[in-house]
């Protein structure tokens, strides 16, 4: 990046020779310079081939999480103040925007954000570079997106599909969850899942490993390198989350020329040798099953299906399954004729006709992980198995306690594993706890504890309902917070109040069901004076405690100008106590009481509809115009709007008027101390000369200015009078223009015009 420093309006961006050169007019306050320099850059120059495919509040999240995570990481002096005036200045973005920056802040927090997602968004711009966006583009972004988000997000084990494919993403995660997979079968179950990738059209995996396996995929990516069927695409580095986890992750690309000709050289031993493939199942039909094995196509006729008898093979297999396979003729065109006869995907030798996906049956427990339990379902060779999200809703649940070995329970058969010679099963009771729960703020909850992270308590409210308590609801003070959170215990149960209900997540508190002691302090303390201990000043006000209770001064609340007072940190000063904020979680106070209003003299000797002479313009503004106001050799800011020029016409262009409203008498209509101002009208001064309506003469013509227009005419104000009258007139007119006029008509408190 490169910065222009210029004093027009032309501040377009331009990208030449690999630089993004962006034009900047200077500010002194370099904190914004940096800002604005790293913003405009991340608008124009980052992802500029993307963007056109990708919604707006997408482009705005991603730009967004970009800029400030580059003001995080970099190297500036003032990063403590550029960050929050960054955040502070983009605070009123959309909803949906702050959702998908939420998104995208967690994927980056687990370490996804620009080793996938940045990745996989840049080879959108290039795939689709020059072609028209369509509205397909932002949904399959949109879900891309959320299909990271739920890969960081939620439990996994070895057997989760992780899989993305669409149109313009075909993305597959593998990831190394338990060592004894590698350890017990080596490559075989992770070319497995590939096999599976590459069937569905996926090119590009990304392999992830946390903590100790981190080794272990080292191991499986080194191997997978070495078959020369893969390729690296990035420069792998191990880093650390923020749950401090030792994290690592690979970018393979299928070798797609390798693979194909490794397979065939297999696929033509095993027909020599009579041995045995896999390959993925893409079709399943009544009499066939089409076939993939790393790109190449076959199928199993149906007299090769199986050695016994079988009806329908939609009974037995279903699209996406990884079977055994003997090759037995390569035919013209490539296609590989395969058959199932005398392995262990036979559903003769697999299962027999009453194992059909949807029917019951009852297992008995024979072992239980925390990911999975293995089931007897009365079959000497087949067992069954049912893994976590089959049989819970619940992440904390173990399933050691609920099934125990030896007991029975009932099953649906929802899958079989035909390398493994399993049935996979889910509970027949299962059900989602959500469903038919409304939960609502307010509503009264008993919460278990399950896991302590570093600001918060993670439990459930039953079985698969999950809860979060923050930090800051576990008490009132942070004393109370802190003596909680180190003195609760997991498993223990208390009672909540719901404040928030999420995706599938509350948020609970418990300080809800305490009394509040900041709301005790104000009722006995409003807008009494009390002492208190600054413990931190920064842009927004003062910080600071009253015993043990907090304590915040706003910055409008600090002065009546907004910077008389100097205040320092630890150090004691009076404050009056004005409310409670509006988390109930601290006081709000003010110095105003305890300092003389800048308006209380002035207020004293004039009132409202008095009239103040020779006001001399300070600046013009859209909305009006700030006069100085001499008393007692201060000068007080005064407020014209525009709504109080004219007592007939709306003002549209005050600036025009400027000029001739300068040096001039006006009448005061409001002394506001709350607000500390002044507000003037021009409107009650030419009100107030109405009585001089009767000194016009028909005869004679006046100078006056043109102040605004309508449907009825021109208003206009008749100078050395200051009357305000209506001009009766087909002419074009400018706003500000003097013009000669003679009177047409007089009423009571109305004048008209013609131009002389």
């Amino acid at each position: 990046m490169k910065v222009n420093w210029v004093n027009h309006d032309n501040l377009q961006s331009k990208l030449s020779e690999g630089k993004a050169i962006i034009k900047l007019k200077f500010d002194n306050d370099n904190s914004r310079n940096i800002i604005k320099a790293t913003s405009i850059y991340v608008k124009d120059a980052f992802l500029i081939n993307s963007k056109p495919y990708l919604s707006d509040n997408l482009v705005k999240a991603l730009d967004l999480t970009v800029t400030k995570k580059i003001l995080l990481t970099s190297d500036i002096k003032n990063k403590g103040s550029v960050v929050p005036i960054f955040i502070n200045e983009n605070k009123n973005e959309s909803n949906e925007v702050f959702e998908k920056c939420e998104k995208l802040e967690e994927i980056d927090d687990n370490g996804l954000f620009t080793r996938v997602v940045l990745r996989e968004l840049n080879c959108l711009g290039e795939s689709q570079f020059g072609r028209t966006p369509k509205q397909e583009h932002h949904i399959e972004s949109e879900e891309f997106l959320d299909f990271i988000y739920n890969v960081v997000t939620r439990e996994y084990d070895d057997n989760t599909p992780l899989v993305y494919v669409s149109r313009y993403y075909k993305v597959g995660f593998l990831l190394v969850a338990k060592a004894e997979t590698y350890m017990n079968h080596g490559l075989d179950p992770y070319y497995r899942r590939i096999r599976l990738g590459i069937a569905s059209g996926i090119k590009s995996f990304y392999l992830l490993a946390r903590s100790e396996k981190v080794e272990i995929l080292e191991k499986v990516a080194k191997e997978l390198l070495y078959t020369g069927n893969f390729i690296l695409k990035n420069n792998p580095k191990e880093y650390i989350d923020t749950l401090n986890r030792k994290c690592i992750c690979y970018s393979l690309e299928v070798n797609t020329d390798s693979i194909l000709s490794s397979t065939l050289s297999t696929i033509g031993k095993a027909i020599k040798d009579k041995s045995i493939v896999h390959g993925v199942i893409t079709t399943v039909r009544d009499n066939r099953l089409l076939i993939d094995v790393n790109g190449l196509s076959g199928e199993v006729k149906y007299h090769n299906l199986s050695a016994g008898d079988i009806i329908d093979a939609r009974n037995y297999f279903m699209e996406g399954n990884d079977i055994e396979l003997i090759p037995l003729e390569i035919l013209e065109g490539g296609l590989v004729n395969f058959s199932l006869k005398n392995t262990k995907s036979d559903p003769i030798n697999f299962v027999k006709s009453q194992y059909e996906i949807g029917k019951f049956l009852k297992g008995r427990v024979i072992y239980a992980d925390d990911g999975f339990i293995k089931l007897d379902i009365g079959n000497q060779v087949i067992e069954g198995i049912a893994f976590r999200r089959d049989l819970t809703y619940s992440k904390f649940l173990f399933l050691h306690d609920k099934f125990k070995l030896d007991q029975s329970y009932d099953f649906i058969i929802k899958d079989y594993d035909f390398s493994r010679g399993q049935l996979i099963l889910r509970l027949k009771d299962l059900r989602d706890p959500w469903e038919n729960n409304n939960f609502r703020v307010g509503q009264k909850l008993t919460f278990t504890l399950m896991r302590k992270s570093k600001n918060s308590l993670l439990g459930e409210i039953e079985e698969g309902v999950n809860a979060l308590i923050p930090k800051y609801e576990l008490g009132w003070t942070e004393e109370q917070q802190k003596v909680y959170f180190e003195n609760v215990s997991l498993n223990s149960s208390f009672k909540t109040t719901v404040q928030n209900v999420e995706d599938r997540l509350l948020i609970v508190s418990i300080k809800r069901e305490q009394e509040n002691p900041y709301q005790e302090y104000f009722d006995k303390n409003a807008n009494e004076i009390n002492q208190f201990y600054i413990t931190n000043i920064n842009d927004y006000g003062i910080n600071g405690l009253i015993g043990n209770l907090r304590i915040y001064i706003p910055k409008y609340e600090i002065s009546w100008k907004g910077s008389d007072a100097k205040y320092l940190e630890n150090n004691s000063y009076d404050v009056s106590i004005k409310g409670v904020g509006k988390n109930g979680d601290k006081l709000i106070g003010t110095f105003k009481p305890l300092l003389k209003h800048p308006l209380d003299d002035f207020s004293k000797v004039y009132s409202i509809g008095d009239t103040l002479s020779n006001l001399k313009i300070k600046e013009v503004f859209e909305w009006g115009i700030i006069y100085t106001i001499s008393h007692d050799e201060k000068a007080i800011d005064g407020f014209l709007l525009k709504r109080d020029v004219s007592n007939y016409f709306f003002i549209n262009d005050i600036k025009s008027l400027a000029i001739f409203l300068d040096n001039v008498s006006l009448n005061i209509s409001e002394i506001n101390l709350e607000l500390n101002r002044v507000i003037l009208s021009l409107k009650d001064f030419t009100r107030s000369n109405t009585n001089s309506l009767k000194y016009f003469n028909y005869e004679d013509a006046y100078e006056a200015i043109v102040i605004g227009f309508n449907n009825n005419g021109y208003g206009v104000i008749v100078k050395d009078y200051w009357i305000e009258g209506i001009l009766e007139s087909s002419k074009v007119l400018s706003i500000g223009s003097k013009i000669s006029i003679r009177p047409t008509r007089i009423e009571e408190v109305l004048i008209y015009f013609t131009i002389d």
